[in-house]
């Protein structure tokens, strides 16, 4: 009797053991993924050039559901504005309330001299949003995109002529001069009958591109003023913070007021499921592109950054081609080759400026 017991208990602490093995065994083929996926992780999120390029996809995905949403939805630009700028200004305060101080948002453009600045940054960039999305409505998505890019171009003459001073480098020359012919190929119309509204298109993304340059001076004066007086200097959150609120703010005044003057095409009423996924579509796009590009930018040199954001027009000419079924023409794809070209030089001309005035 006392043998079979022994040999029981054995055999029930065999089994135990077995079991603690099995489930150790388990829990190692568990983790070890989950730690390569933890390193994949961290290693992209310290590799600038993945970030950037990731954030450029991201903000194509943006545009292309903004084309989507104008091509077959009665939802005005105004109201796609709107609703993303708003969660993304939420989201951000969240952002701020975790890690930073939320009251350090609203006293900074209450109690210092860069007030000013912040709020014309905010303002420029909402200018440029509003008119990059109908200049998109109205037109192709990678004529608008490509267009819109031609702002890295006259962002670094402004800075020239309003911040650095100098003469332009011969890269930053003919860089200016292959962006105005890349803007003239991207510019000619099909046929006559078109000459007219695609003018006029051609001038409302054109307009968001200076826009846009003006938001990027503003934000260079700013790291200036930040040189002299770091005290005074916002972050890079409080300026993402402030530059959804004035959008939002912007947005909403003219949807409210066609809210009330047509009842019947209410906000509410207009927003479906294919419309509010792709809202939703634009605000994940837009929160997250912003962060990987803000934190790409901290990795790598605004030059490098730059040059690769520009893969936003390729993504433009895939996705246009793709889903909206538009047909490429020769002059459109001169003309955006010559345009990216444009902003490559003018990016690595600003850069060997740049470094010559960090070694002096």
């Amino acid at each position: 009797m006392n043998d079979g017991k022994v040999s029981g208990a054995s055999v029930q602490d065999n089994t135990l053991q077995c079991d603690e093995q099995r489930s150790a065994h388990n829990h190692v083929w568990i983790q070890k993924p989950l730690l390569s996926v933890s390193k994949i992780v961290h290693g992209q999120w310290s590799n600038g050039v993945f970030l950037i390029s990731a954030a450029a996809f991201l903000f194509s995905c943006s545009s292309l559901c903004v084309k989507l949403l104008t091509k077959s939805s009665s939802i005005t630009v105004f109201q796609i504005m709107l609703y993303p700028s708003l969660i993304c200004w939420l989201l951000t305060s969240m952002l701020l309330a975790l890690f930073d101080d939320l009251r350090s948002g609203l006293q900074f453009v209450l109690l210092n001299r860069s007030m000013m600045l912040t709020v014309l940054r905010a303002a420029f960039g909402a200018l440029a949003m509003t008119l990059f999305y109908i200049s998109i409505q109205r037109m192709a998505l990678k004529d608008a995109v490509t267009l819109f890019f031609t702002s890295p171009v006259i962002a670094a003459i402004l800075e020239k002529a309003l911040l650095a001073g100098g003469t332009p480098s011969d890269s930053s020359t003919w860089g200016c001069l292959a962006t105005v012919v890349g803007v003239w190929m991207i510019s000619q119309p099909d046929d006559l009958i078109q000459y007219r509204t695609q003018s006029f298109s051609i001038f409302l993304a054109t307009s968001a591109a200076v826009a846009n340059a003006c938001a990027f001076v503003t934000v260079r004066a700013l790291s200036l003023t930040a040189v002299t007086q770091p005290e005074v200097a916002p972050s890079a959150l409080v300026l993402t913070w402030w530059l959804h609120l004035v959008v939002s703010c912007t947005a909403m005044v003219p949807t409210i007021s066609n809210a009330y003057l047509h009842t019947s095409t209410s906000p509410a009423a207009l927003l479906g499921s294919y419309e509010t996924c792709l809202l939703l579509c634009i605000s994940v796009a837009q929160f997250c592109g912003q962060l990987l590009l803000n934190r790409g930018f901290q990795l790598i040199s605004a030059t490098r950054g730059s040059s690769i954001n520009v893969l936003q027009v390729l993504f433009a000419f895939f996705w246009d081609s793709l889903f909206l079924h538009s047909s490429i023409r020769l002059w459109n794809m001169i003309g955006a080759s010559s345009v990216v070209l444009g902003v490559m030089l003018v990016s690595f001309s600003s850069s060997g400026q740049d470094s010559n005035q960090n070694d002096s």
